[in-house]
């Protein structure tokens, strides 16, 4: 795992990992204007599976980045903002949520109860994307960390489409890709990169963590 324990050390770490996936999109692209016929068709299809994995893997790692920092402040869950607190509970709200047996959902609530004092646990979370990162899915991980979704509603269509595409080429499916709609595409993930990985800079910078 990542050594996410002070905003210095998560900053570095948010940057380096947008800084060589924009460098390994932008070397891809270079290769691509390069090449022709049947060249570039297997680039722009390749293209289109870089380019999702990159959006996956982008929000997955810095996402758990976040999480990681904060499990390293030591904060009890009382200090902590709801949606960190939820995520090293998860495992009692879940019994009060599933149990239908009252002793068992009275040593969940009691856990539950006791914990406010305590120092909080959420470094054995792991982010969920399903290997499918729709803008559904999207939309849990960034709550998962308090990250308001909102500003990407009018991307909704685009990360649906980009998920369809991605998995219309891993199936192997006869796919027509237009260059200049990849290049459009590539700018597009770069930039919901880069706002995500702003998202949490401002969170951390403002200790939205805390309550």
């Amino acid at each position: 795992m990542s050594a996410a324990r002070t905003k210095t050390a998560l900053q570095q770490l948010l940057d380096e990992e947008f800084a060589w996936r924009f460098r390994e999109l932008q070397d891809h692209r270079t290769v691509l204007r390069s090449a022709d016929g049947p060249r570039k068709r297997m680039l722009l299809r390749t293209g289109i599976a870089l380019l999702y994995a990159h959006w996956e893997g982008f929000v997955k790692n810095c996402t758990g980045f976040y999480i990681e920092f904060v499990h390293h402040q030591r904060l009890n869950y009382q200090e902590l903002a709801t949606c960190f607190a939820v995520l090293g509970l998860k495992s009692e709200l879940e019994l009060l949520q599933a149990s239908k047996k009252a002793a068992t959902n009275i040593a969940a609530l009691t856990a539950i109860r006791s914990a406010t004092n305590r120092v909080a646990q959420i470094d054995n979370f792991e982010v969920q994307t399903a290997s499918n990162l729709k803008f559904d899915i999207f939309e849990g991980v960034a709550t998962t960390i308090g990250i308001s979704t909102s500003t990407y509603e009018t991307k909704r269509h685009f990360i649906d489409d980009l998920v369809y595409q991605r998995n219309a080429v891993a199936h192997g499916d006869k796919i027509t890709i237009d260059t200049q709609d990849y290049i459009l595409k590539s700018d597009e993930v770069i930039q919901l990169m880069r706002n995500y990985k702003t998202d949490i800079e401002n969170s951390f910078s403002q200790n939205k963590f805390r309550l």
